[in-house]
């Protein structure tokens, strides 16, 4: 692994670019915090169960853009961390000791987000951020850099947790989740690929390119093409026409979750059902009742979030259940809700590796995640190894499928991963990308 981590700052304009592209497919629309009532800039805590032990409390911080436009597909992220916190105090807390979890909420401003961030380690004395559900992270990521305050997983697309070594990613990024995609199409036989890129930010223009280098990085050979769309657009029939015309036999839709089921239907009005490609975080359990949507690869960084024939799923989905009965039932209910409960489950296992309690610093809590050594958290996640003082980049993802009208998890939950050649490729497209 030592070489994949020497390369993580050359991937990282590939990584923004990735970003820019398909991050938009986290939007949604605007929503109050229905747990908490929590608005931009405000905080909460979640801490006491009747069983959480007594005393002091090991004090962490988490900051979310779960308001404003991203509150479809993120705001369930916060309820996933504090049924973490919950959990964990319910079963006797960490190291004997009660958690306090104190939750920020930036609504994606930048300067809201770094008085976030400044707020909970200057104020609030936390010894880490978990879960960071911010899109501005980039904003505060060397405040709390200088600070020498880990951030633990959370929204991996995010460019600090590949370019930042106080940022600790628990899955893969989009760079790597391009890879996955073209792997995947590859063994399908599929070898021509359309992407449908967002008109609303220019550098979405870039997405086609970061197909390609992924597809060369492993060989693939697979044609890809691009065009931009509208995500206000009253339908899209003309993008599939042209796509129809031109063969393609898979898409990718660089929209949010709303988005992508009116490009599908758009297309199958048109005979047209190419197989339907998408990140984990913008996809929707509403697609899995959609038949254009028959045959859709899902690429992750985490494994189904259904899949309770994983220990740590199982877990998970009782102690959501615990804190939100129903709450998998909401329609705004997604992957993101397992992602951030992973970020509590990764502090919790460094944690307990460094004997952190309330008197211990941020360093402790750095030196626990030193410690792990392939740490799967029970089937969560690709195996976890950090490097003290580097970036890391999980170079795995996890792949579902809809078939059915359901998800249904590929190759057994277990993470397929990008090898040192197709790692070393795809830095050599970015050097040309620019």
């Amino acid at each position: 692994m030592g070489e994949i981590r020497s390369r993580r700052p050359r991937l990282l304009t590939l990584a923004a670019l990735a970003s820019a592209a398909l991050a938009i497919g986290a939007c949604g629309s605007d929503s109050e915090d229905s747990d908490t009532g929590a608005q931009a800039g405000s905080s909460t805590t979640a801490t006491q169960t009747a069983d959480t032990p007594k005393g002091p409390a090991i004090k962490i911080g988490t900051i979310c853009s779960c308001s404003g436009a991203q509150a479809a597909s993120l705001g369930i992220a916060d309820d996933g961390i504090k049924a973490w916190a919950k959990a964990v105090n319910a079963s006797g807390g960490i190291n004997g000791h009660p958690v306090e979890l104190i939750a920020e909420e930036d609504a994606g401003d930048p300067a809201k987000g770094l008085q976030a961030a400044k707020k909970l380690i200057e104020e609030d004395k936390v010894v880490a951020i978990v879960s960071d559900y911010s899109t501005v992270d980039g904003a505060w990521a060397e405040y709390v850099e200088s600070k020498n305050v880990a951030v633990i997983g959370g929204l991996s697309i995010e460019t600090p947790f590949i370019s930042n070594p106080t940022f600790f990613a628990a899955g893969a990024s989009n760079v790597i989740e391009y890879v996955g995609f073209a792997k995947v199409l590859s063994g399908l036989g599929k070898k021509n690929l359309r992407i449908l890129y967002c008109a609303e930010a220019p550098i979405c223009a870039l997405a086609p390119k970061l197909g390609e280098a992924a597809a060369a990085s492993v060989g693939a050979d697979i044609k890809i093409s691009g065009q931009k769309i509208s995500s206000t657009a009253p339908d899209y029939t003309a993008q599939c026409i042209a796509a129809k015309n031109a063969k393609v036999e898979a898409l990718i839709v660089g929209a949010n979750s709303t988005v992508v089921p009116r490009v599908v239907d758009s297309c199958s009005k048109q005979g047209f059902k190419p197989t339907v490609v998408a990140i984990a975080a913008s996809s929707s359990p509403a697609w899995a009742e959609n038949a254009g949507f028959e045959g859709a690869v899902v690429v992750g960084p985490h494994p189904l979030h259904t899949d309770d024939s994983v220990p740590g799923i199982k877990e998970f989905q009782e102690g959501f259940d615990a804190y939100k009965p129903d709450g998998r039932e909401a329609e705004d209910y997604n992957s993101n809700a397992m992602a951030a409960w992973t970020a509590g489950k990764l502090f919790e296992a460094a944690a307990t590796n460094a004997k952190v309690g309330p008197d211990s610093t941020p360093a402790d809590v750095k030196k626990g995640l030193y410690a792990l050594k392939g740490e799967t958290l029970d089937g969560l996640t690709a195996p976890l190894t950090y490097t003290e003082g580097q970036p890391f980049l999980v170079p795995c993802w996890f792949t579902d499928r809809i078939e059915g009208g359901k998800y249904v998890p590929a190759n057994d939950s277990k993470p397929e991963c990008a090898d040192e050649a197709a790692l070393t490729k795809i830095g050599g497209f970015l050097k040309q990308l620019g």
